[in-house]
């Protein structure tokens, strides 16, 4: 019986096919990025017109079609004859690519870092350390546009790679991942929680005047660039160095400890008003531009994001409670990503979510959300599948467009 070729694909460099380990050449660069949207969005239908767009962008071509049909025609011989792999058309909804996510590195990646977050010590450190092989260099490296989704996966790399980290100096194995930290530290100067390990290790082997100067430099760069000090993480461990606290030294850091959610009993009751500020002095811990569209690939990724940054904060700071707070223009897909990661995303946070406009009961009436006054009470925002969610809506100048908000007390 002949043997049917093995397809796998890459995404965490430059988009590559392999078959049975060989490298597969992808020599035009339409191509490829047609086969990084069907991949992004894998057993998922990509339309026609969203392959044109990401193509040629506003100037598209007359036989634009035409030419999209070529280059899937191409993609499928270049497929070849594996069964478990398909690229077919649906007349109602476009194009879809299905395989196993296992033949794929970026989803191998998120399920070992996923595997990784329910373990421990050493076999914690095995399974990010199997992640962050997988690594190619910069996601997407030679595919034309699709920018934001570059970054959030960039993020999603470089967060598992602070966890292995984080593992390796828990495991007292910091003197070996001090190179690793410098040069990540100084690649990216604005993640305090790199520059706290940084510091961290720095005064673990006596370096401790440059563990102030790491800080002093972080410091420096955020006044100057956004006018804010440090979180308080990074200030109480500044000054634990300055006062020489020699628990640094046996202190065990966080991250070889499986990750838990806070219990029933730890979660504030939630806070449902309307047309409430945002607290003046609430310390940002993550925000992005990057428009939560309602296509799979961006809102997995960003709530992949927004659960991993939270559960820092989570961690930094146990106890204390804080508002997930949305903004933005109607349209830009807000309630998408808040309902998929509330209810439905493998990574979403369990003890987080809030939702606009997709929220049961709600109406929509010319660009504003009336909600009946039912689902207003505390007693039936707790009963929602979603929690207590907090809403707002703000007009952001006069005449302008109605920015729509969505918050939720965690």
């Amino acid at each position: 019986m002949e043997r049917r070729a093995v397809v796998e694909f890459g995404l965490l460099g430059p988009v590559t096919v392999w078959r049975d380990g060989r490298t597969v050449a992808i020599s035009d660069a339409e191509q490829r990025s047609v086969l990084a949207s069907l991949l992004l969005n894998l057993g998922h239908p990509v339309s026609s017109d969203r392959l044109i767009y990401q193509l040629w962008g506003a100037e598209v071509p007359l036989a634009a079609r035409k030419a999209l049909q070529v280059h899937v025609a191409r993609l499928r011989q270049l497929l070849g004859p594996d069964p478990s792999v398909s690229l077919s058309h649906r007349a109602s909804s476009g194009y879809v690519l299905e395989a196993e996510p296992e033949r794929v590195d970026l989803y191998r990646f998120r399920s070992l870092v996923a595997e990784a977050r329910d373990k421990a010590g050493d076999e914690r450190s095995e399974l990010l350390r199997q992640a962050s092989e997988l690594s190619r260099g910069a996601p997407l490296a030679d595919v034309r546009g699709l920018d934001e989704i570059r970054s959030l996966l960039a993020e999603e790399q470089l967060a598992a790679r602070e966890l292995f980290l984080e593992v390796e100096v828990g495991a007292g194995r910091h003197v070996q991942v001090l190179p690793q930290l410098e040069d990540l530290a100084l690649r990216h100067p604005r993640r305090e929680r790199l520059v706290g390990l940084l510091m961290e290790v720095l005064y673990r082997v006596g370096r401790r005047a440059d563990a102030v100067k790491c800080f002093q430099r972080t410091r420096e760069l955020l006044v100057s660039e956004v006018g804010l000090d440090p979180g308080h993480a990074l200030r109480h461990l500044h000054e634990r160095i300055l006062t020489g606290d020699p628990t640094l030294i046996t202190d065990p850091v966080p991250g070889g400890q499986p990750e838990a959610a806070p219990t029933e009993d730890e979660s504030p009751e939630p806070r449902v008003t309307e047309d409430e500020p945002v607290a003046p002095d609430a310390d940002v811990v993550w925000a992005t531009d990057a428009p939560a569209r309602r296509d799979h690939l961006n809102r997995a990724a960003l709530a992949d994001v927004m659960a991993a940054r939270l559960r820092e904060v989570r961690r930094d700071e146990p106890g204390t409670s804080f508002l997930i707070h949305l903004d933005g223009p109607w349209g830009t897909g807000k309630s998408s990503l808040l309902t998929f990661w509330a209810s439905g995303s493998p990574t979403s946070s369990p003890w987080c979510g809030s939702t606009r406009g997709g929220r049961p009961g709600s109406r929509r009436r010319g660009g504003r959300c009336s909600v009946p006054p039912a689902r207003r009470s505390r007693a039936s925002a707790s009963r929602g599948p979603l929690g207590g969610c907090g809403w707002r809506r703000r007009s952001s100048a006069p005449g302008g467009p109605v920015r729509r908000t969505c918050s939720r007390w965690c």
